[in-house]
């Protein structure tokens, strides 16, 4: 048995059928939160004791970590992750079976949704689960994403620090490393598990979520804040009752009639005895409520690599800058997320399918608009090379999109330019030239 046999096992043969069982079983089962709990992130909730999932209170309640989260998941899903060969100018490869795994991982989703669902997941727990069905020899069939929160790495500390296998909580079903692997973002605490990029934001989404929350409560009591009531003598337990339903019927009919008949008309308690109301609460303008959410979407664009103009920053939202925030979003966030994914890919997948030094799994970008430039100017800079003799023809054919041309393989040399090789020395022009 080989070194590799040894680390990663022998893979057990799962039929597509039985593994899409065993999903639906696992689907069934409840699921709950492995990494980071809104109690280490977000805190209980406004109104409620119970500490709910971060998930919700970060990608499901939070505008900004949503938005900032499909954005990159659905950038690196666009660069459309395939097999190259070749170092210097790598190309395409298709037909092979790697090539249609990537392709299609699965019967239920193409490349860019297997992508995104990736991506999203990767974000959220810090790390990924990609598990593989197939034969015990050669390569996986079929790719799928379980649920990174059921999922627990075993390492050996005693095989220098290895994953052994991974097992799942609810079920103790067991994977060894050639049929799942993790991909994980760095976590400076657990070298074994992924940080969520959600942790590093959490205080910003708390000024999000509950500026929002508190917007919400206060349009629910007509733009009426907390207030106290205070009251001159003494009232006993029932008469004080009796005086608060009446306090609150009387605001309620009060702004019913406001609202029906459009104007602030105020509503003036003659029966209340010696009464003063109190604000105890405070304004959104008190709080400075609104800037302070547009700080907070910024923390979260920042710490998620979304520029803020593509969150809807107000202040930022003009045509040059959300163009320079797409192209940023490639180049500082999509593209090395990408390669990661890339790497780790064929690390595990690459000796499973007998790639060569030069084999991986890669993406281009020449199809990303964002990328491009100005359409108008990169013609220009593609003419300047074609008749500086950069570029031959069909190359200049080929960059606009354009068929190539039989005879066209050329370069096109200015007349006042000619090769050193050809150049005739003064000794040359001076020689008799034969009849």
């Amino acid at each position: 048995m080989g070194l590799f046999d040894s680390l990663f096992g022998q893979a057990k043969a799962v039929s597509s059928e039985e593994h899409r069982e065993r999903r639906a079983q696992s689907r069934s089962l409840e699921s709950k939160s492995r990494a980071i709990t809104s109690a280490d992130v977000f805190g209980a909730t406004v109104g409620d004791s119970e500490v709910t999932d971060y998930v919700e209170e970060g990608y499901q309640a939070n505008p900004y970590i949503h938005r900032a989260i499909s954005l990159v998941a659905s950038s690196v899903a666009t660069l459309d992750i395939g097999v190259y060969d070749g170092k210097e100018r790598p190309q395409r490869v298709t037909g092979e079976d790697a090539a249609k795994l990537i392709e299609r991982p699965n019967p239920l989703q193409s490349n860019s949704s297997f992508m995104e669902a990736l991506v999203t997941k990767l974000m959220l727990n810090g790390e990924v689960y990609v598990e593989a069905i197939g034969p015990s020899q050669g390569g996986p069939a079929e790719l799928y994403l379980p649920d990174p929160s059921e999922i627990d790495p075993e390492v050996d500390k005693d095989a220098d620090g290895l994953i052994q296998q991974y097992v799942q909580e609810t079920t103790g079903e067991e994977w060894s490393p050639r049929e799942m692997h993790q991909i994980r973002l760095v976590n400076p605490e657990n070298p074994f598990r992924g940080q969520s990029v959600v942790q590093a934001v959490s205080r910003a989404g708390d000024v999000s979520n509950y500026g929002r929350k508190y917007l919400h409560a206060l349009l629910k009591a007509n733009g009426v804040p907390p207030h106290l009531i205070m009251l001159a003598g003494q009232m006993g337990p029932e008469e004080r009752e009796n005086f608060e339903d009446q306090f609150a019927q009387r605001t309620l009919s009060a702004f019913q009639e406001m609202r029906a008949d459009g104007l602030p008309k105020p509503q003036v308690m003659q029966d209340a005895g010696q009464a003063r109301l109190d604000r105890i609460g405070f304004s959104p303008d008190d709080m400075e409520l609104l800037p302070s959410m547009q700080q907070a979407a910024r923390e979260v664009a920042t710490g998620m690599g979304v520029a803020p103009e593509l969150l809807g920053d107000p202040e930022n939202k003009v045509y040059d800058n959300v163009k320079q925030a797409r192209k940023a979003l490639y180049t500082e966030t999509a593209i090395p997320m990408a390669e990661k994914i890339c790497g780790e890919l064929t690390h595990w997948l690459g000796p499973q399918f007998e790639f060569s030094d030069n084999r991986r799994f890669y993406f281009e970008t020449e199809h990303i608009n964002a990328l491009q430039g100005d359409p108008a100017r990169k013609r220009e800079l593609d003419l300047r090379e074609l008749e500086s003799g950069a570029i031959t023809i069909n190359e200049y054919r080929q960059r606009q999109g354009k068929e190539p041309k039989e005879g066209a393989d050329v370069l096109l040399v200015p007349k006042s330019k000619q090769p050193l090789a050809v150049a005739r020395s003064p000794e040359q022009e001076s020689e008799p030239q034969p009849n």
